[in-house]
């Protein structure tokens, strides 16, 4: 799957830059440290348009993806920085992929997590995707 294709199915109008992952003249480097309201984060990512930033902090693991707390650097808010590898995954469930992480960029609704971003990360083909962060309860409150 590619960053062209995972954008056209998601009908962004954000055209994958870099390597996502890859460290930049701009913003943070890896494995640098953020303090937010007294609280240090080791980042260890950035997104491929630099805007969001990865913490190591591991939020949540399922089946196929991996979440982890992450920062969004022009909106100054948590977000949730999805990582899905995609190297066990078959070409018609990457393409599934990018078909729900379309359907979920163009919902517009309180009770589902809107998402923000996604990109296919260039070095590891790990399909990436920013949702907003819930800091308690849960989504059926």
């Amino acid at each position: 799957m590619s960053d062209e294709a995972l954008d056209e199915k998601a009908g962004g109008d954000e055209k994958a830059a870099g390597g996502g992952g890859g460290g930049g003249d701009e913003g943070l480097a890896f494995n640098s440290e953020l303090t937010l309201g007294g609280e240090t984060h080791e980042v260890v990512e950035e997104s491929d348009n630099k805007r969001f930033l990865r913490y190591k902090e591991e939020l949540g693991r399922g089946a196929f993806k991996t979440v982890y707390k992450g920062y969004d650097d022009e909106e100054g808010v948590e977000v949730a920085w999805n990582k899905l590898p995609t190297k066990a995954l078959q070409e018609k469930e990457r393409s599934r992929v990018s078909e729900e992480i379309a359907i979920m960029r163009r919902m517009d609704h309180p009770a589902i997590l809107r998402c923000s971003h996604a990109w296919v990360d260039k070095g590891t083909n790990d399909v990436n995707f920013i949702t907003d962060f819930m800091t308690s309860g849960s989504l059926r409150e």
